[in-house]
């Protein structure tokens, strides 16, 4: 948390931050799929609690820091949501496939009353069609670079064509 508040209190225009779903069902921020580079614990976010999680401090190579526990998305947008900067959730779901964690995103961002300044991102265009269902502005990653899809409703033909038409042929995907 300290260094989102420190990038938002110095005028950053963005931040850009990965989610995750602990065991328990809750969003969490964190780089990696584990916490063993980030903070003094180890294992997988998955196989954790945020409980369990709230025990370790993820001031991993910050000396001075002390203890930073592990931050919820809650958190980071009831703190940017005082400010202008523009809020880059990247959905960590392609090595381990969580569910529900795009509405459970979407729902935290509408809380928020930030979807006018949150960008989706997401490896890979099957996940993307979920989050095209439910969410506001959803970018998908291509080989040309990210890809804007559409807002919430937009029929699932009309993503396919813009992600095909942008990026070429992907791969595992198949034009009509």
């Amino acid at each position: 948390m300290s260094a989102f508040l420190a990038a938002l209190v110095s005028g950053a225009d963005a931040i850009e931050l990965d989610v995750h779903l602990t065991r328990d069902g809750r969003v969490v921020v964190c780089h990696d799929e584990t916490i063993d580079r980030t903070s003094n614990g180890h294992g997988r976010i998955v196989d954790q609690s945020l409980q369990q999680l709230r025990a370790y401090s993820f001031a991993s190579g910050k000396p001075g820091w002390g203890y930073e526990p592990i931050p919820e998305l809650d958190d980071v947008l009831a703190l940017s949501c005082r400010c202008d900067a523009i809020v880059n959730i990247e959905l960590k779901n392609s090595l381990i496939r969580y569910p529900d964690l795009e509405q459970k995103v979407v729902d935290a961002v509408r809380r928020h009353h930030m979807a006018d300044r949150v960008v989706l991102s997401i490896s890979g265009v099957e996940r993307a069609f979920d989050v095209a269902r439910y969410g506001d502005q959803v970018f998908v990653d291509s080989p040309l670079g990210p890809v804007q899809l559409a807002a919430s409703g937009t029929p699932l033909d009309v993503v396919l064509d813009r992600v095909v038409g942008a990026a070429g042929q992907l791969p595992g995907i198949t034009q009509r």
